[in-house]
């Protein structure tokens, strides 16, 4: 009988566990990991680099306008939408794990190199779409789908 409840207790822990969900980051879990991240500075450093392509597309915009612009924008709106997104996907548990993560070495320096590599990694996903865009184009010409 003794091992009949105990074994019972112990059931009843370990079904327990395995029901309970795990906690909900908050919005302010998010807000910490974004400031630990910087995410702001990942924006400026995401626009400065958009600039440099821009200008050789916009050659009548004076020198110093993009730059002017620069100083005016304002991450909030866009952090403040992103928060509910990360929010949905990762429990607070989760949330205090990437902010350990981001506070590590390796962590500082994928914060650091993110946006050369993003920069980078656009370049040649152009180019890929580009080539690919063609292909693309060519197969449907080629079986008559487009007209030449």
């Amino acid at each position: 009988m003794k091992k009949t409840v105990i074994a019972a207790v112990f059931m009843g822990l370990v079904c327990a566990g395995f029901s309970q969900e795990a906690r909900p980051a908050s919005n302010e879990d998010v807000r910490r990991l974004f400031e630990v991240m910087d995410m702001k500075n990942i924006g400026l450093q995401t626009f400065d680099a958009m600039i440099g392509q821009m200008g050789s597309l916009f050659p009548n915009v004076p020198p110093g306008f993009l730059e002017a612009f620069r100083e005016k924008l304002d991450f909030s709106p866009l952090i403040d939408a992103c928060i509910p997104i990360y929010a949905k996907y990762y429990s607070h548990d989760e949330i205090m794990q990437l902010i350990e993560f981001y506070q590590s070495p390796i962590g500082r320096k994928t914060i650091e190199l993110t946006p050369a590599i993003t920069e980078e990694s656009m370049a040649i996903s152009m180019e890929w779409a580009l080539r690919l865009s063609q292909q693309l184009i060519e197969a449907m010409r080629e079986k008559g789908y487009l007209n030449s």
